[in-house]
């Protein structure tokens, strides 16, 4: 029998982060007598990197930097990330296949020993200027195949980088939904605090506090419905760097009743299960995994209509309602829908519970392999 092929996947952390989350599915899901796996992570981050202990113990995980080195990137720190990264794969004996998962391996391309490469694209890039895609397109080149997670974002790529459509594959990010499911009735950490925001009625939004995503249009449409007499409890899960600036927001209008930052949560699960639906709002996304999450558990979806993922997860409105960007009237519109007309909620919360389930990992994998075997 011939020895199982040996997949090496490249991060640059392993803390919070959608792109996180899916690898971490991905290394528990892949059959071990399939393939031999290796996890190389460029940035230690202590207890920050609380997800490696999602790893199992049969794959063999490597370090590059400690938290000091992290902290203090130089000019020369490429060259000596590209250093390390090859001794760490020379280490490993046989190598065919490199998955850069974050990525972070395309801007050392160059300076990394020829290998076989795949690149797994997580976001849109349609915000790049031209010679932004100049730069980027005579990098990703170089890579043996580029994993894309929807159509869309497909679609997408082939219209800024056409020359590279023979390189393009479809993964959607898979999901674990079992592991969801079980974390959606873990209590136990809950505070006495937390216990009484769950125990009112309430919408959720979860998400991290930063410029891709677009919490200042909630916030506008909660306005809207605060002077059309409408009263209700949205709560915001996530940390970013526009906190403060969001939080000065609602001070402002004074929505301090109306929509709270809670901050980030390990577990957002039995947050999403115990709201009445799910709203997302976001300049642009890569895939949109808490618009998945939500629904399998039972949520009707609210979700801007942006590049790329949110409009193919929801089937163009047939498995949820959408919303243009930054359009806080036509949000204000879908909540105060979704408040008042329980059937319409119902209906999306059963329609969206069905359509997750094609994002399962086992309906995921064979995709996976396909890729990994082609290469």
């Amino acid at each position: 029998m011939a020895e199982p092929k040996h997949i090496v996947f490249v991060t640059e952390h392993l803390s919070f982060g959608g792109a996180e989350v899916v690898l971490t599915t991905y290394l528990k899901s892949i059959d071990p007598n399939r393939y031999k796996i290796s996890l190389i992570v460029r940035d230690g981050r202590g207890a920050e990197n609380y997800l490696l202990k999602e790893v199992p113990p049969h794959i063999h995980v490597q370090t590059l930097f400690d938290q000091t080195e992290i902290k203090s990137h130089s000019c020369h720190f490429r060259a000596k990330f590209a250093k390390r990264f090859d001794e760490a794969v020379d280490s490993l004996g046989k190598v065919d296949v490199i998955v850069d998962f974050s990525p972070v391996l395309d801007k050392i391309i160059y300076r990394l020993k020829k290998r076989k490469m795949i690149l797994w694209m997580h976001g849109d890039k349609s915000h790049m200027g031209f010679w932004e895609r100049l730069k980027y397109r005579l990098r990703i080149r170089q890579y043996d195949k580029i994993v894309l997670l929807c159509n869309e974002m497909k679609d997408q790529f082939q219209s800024i980088f056409p020359e590279l459509q023979d390189k393009l594959c479809i993964i959607p990010n898979p999901f674990d939904f079992d592991k969801i499911l079980a974390k959606s009735t873990e209590e136990s950490d809950l505070s006495v605090g937390d216990r009484k925001l769950m125990s009112e009625t309430y919408i959720v939004s979860v998400a991290r506090l930063v410029p891709g995503k677009d919490f200042k249009t909630i916030i506008e449409a909660g306005r809207i419905l605060k002077e059309r007499g409408y009263s209700y409890k949205h709560y915001i899960i996530g940390d970013g760097e526009l906190r403060e600036e969001l939080q000065s927001l609602i001070d402002k209008y004074g929505l301090n009743n109306q929509i709270f930052l809670l901050g980030a949560k390990q577990n957002p699960y039995p947050w999403m299960k115990k709201a009445d639906f799910f709203v997302h709002s976001a300049n642009r996304e890569g895939f949109g995994l808490a618009i998945v999450e939500a629904m399998y558990l039972g949520k009707a979806v609210i979700a801007t209509r942006c590049p790329v993922g949110p409009a193919e997860i929801l089937q163009d409105g047939k498995a949820g309602l959408l919303f243009p960007l930054n359009d806080a009237d036509v949000l204000a519109g879908h909540i105060a829908n979704y408040i008042d007309d329980l059937d319409k909620r119902r209906h999306f919360s059963e329609v969206s519970q069905q359509r997750a389930r094609d994002f399962s990992s086992d309906r995921i994998l064979p995709l996976l392999y396909r890729v990994l075997d082609s290469v």
